[in-house]
Parts: structure tokens; C-alpha cells; sequence
């Protein structure tokens, strides 16, 4: 058995076109709820020296649907059907990962594709090199 740990992936097509590479055996997903969230909305404050304006607004099913059509959107860009909703995931990577943001670098890194399917190929060939290099 492979060595490493599971790490949360921000909830993005990137990261999920990960997960999608990665497979069942080496992702899990929990449920997400967009109840008792908040989005933090700052508007410019009335006259020349006012300050910003901050409010904290209800995350709806709305903006749920929007996050979820962008994040299709770009997964069905390199064939990767639609994903269930709304859900936290995780993907196994390394012990030499220790979080998404590293997680993030190590395919930033060495992906230089500009084609959709390009992309793909590349998170292939970047995911099964971090099992393959040594920790």
C-alpha cells in the first residue's frame, strides 16, 4: 500500500479535474451544506471621505448553482462530467504534501499546458509522478 494522507481540495475545477484523476480509491467526499454560510460583500460608502460599506449576506442555493455551473463548465472543457453537489472532497497525495496549497504547487509547477486536453494529460501524468517520486 502506497504511503500518504488525505488533504481537502478547495472547491474548484482544478482541483476536482485532480480528484477525478485520482479515482474513487484515492478520493472521498462528505456532504456541504450552503446553510448558515455568509458571503462578505463590501460596497463603496456614500460621499468623498466615507468608508466601505460591509455587509454579510446569506449564501443561497443560487450562488451554490453558480459556483457548481463554473466549476461544470470547466470540467466538461476536458471531458470530465458534471459533479455532484454541494460536497467537500479529499484526494490522497504523499506524506510529502502536507495541505492543498502545496498540493497547488507541485502541479503549477510542472503544468505548462494551455489546451484543454493538454491540461488533462498533464494532471494525469503530475498526479501519478508525486506517488512515484521519492519522499
Amino acid at each position: 500500500m502506497e504511503q500518504g494522507h488525505y488533504v481537502a481540495l478547495p472547491y474548484s475545477a482544478h482541483y476536482l479535474m485532480i480528484a477525478w484523476v485520482a479515482g474513487p480509491g484515492r478520493v472521498f467526499r462528505v456532504p456541504s451544506s450552503f446553510e448558515n454560510r455568509v458571503v462578505r460583500v463590501t460596497r463603496p460608502g456614500s460621499g468623498p471621505q466615507a468608508s466601505p460599506v460591509v455587509e454579510h449576506i446569506p449564501f443561497e442555493e443560487d450562488d451554490q448553482r453558480d459556483i457548481d455551473d463554473g466549476i461544470n463548465h470547466g470540467l466538461g472543457l476536458v471531458g470530465i462530467p458534471p459533479i455532484p453537489s454541494p460536497f467537500d472532497w479529499y484526494v490522497r497525495v504523499p506524506l510529502s504534501i502536507a495541505d492543498s496549497k502545496q498540493l497547488k504547487d507541485a502541479f503549477v509547477s510542472k503544468n505548462r499546458e494551455d489546451s484543454d486536453s493538454g491540461v488533462l494529460r498533464a494532471v494525469r501524468k503530475i498526479y501519478g509522478d508525486l506517488f512515484d517520486a521519492p519522499d
